[in-house]
């Protein structure tokens, strides 16, 4: 299954007018493919609703 599944799977499970926060770095990871220098560290947030999937992460993990 493809990041782009995996996301738009758990988009659909998200009720209504719903925002999910995944903060664990091995659920973005499963989720969007984004791989934490740090992996024990928060470096980047990935919220979801039913029409959004955003990752945040700091400067210094942004892919070059």
């Amino acid at each position: 299954m493809s990041f782009e599944q995996r996301l738009t799977q758990a988009r659909a499970l998200l009720p209504h007018e719903t925002a999910f926060l995944v903060a664990d770095p091995l659920d973005i990871f499963y989720l969007t493919g984004f791989i934490c220098l740090t992996p024990e560290e928060r470096e980047a947030f990935l919220i979801l609703t039913q029409n959004l999937a955003e990752l945040y992460l700091s400067s210094f993990s942004a892919p070059v």
